[in-house]
């Protein structure tokens, strides 16, 4: 747990976002992130699950 700084709650509302932060804000909104991830979960692999038949 990070201990709050006087900077952390007094000077947030002055916090200019930065180009990458608008870029990625804007892709947030754009891509239909629900839908284009059930199109690839069937064919991505989940990195957790074991082999149900390990090769011997």
């Amino acid at each position: 747990m990070r201990q709050t700084s006087f900077v952390d709650g007094s000077f947030k509302k002055y916090h200019k976002r930065t180009r990458k932060e608008q870029f990625l804000a804007e892709m947030e909104t754009i891509i239909p992130w629900k839908e284009l991830t059930a199109i690839i979960a069937p064919h991505y692999p989940n990195p957790r699950a074991r082999d149900a038949d390990p090769l011997v």
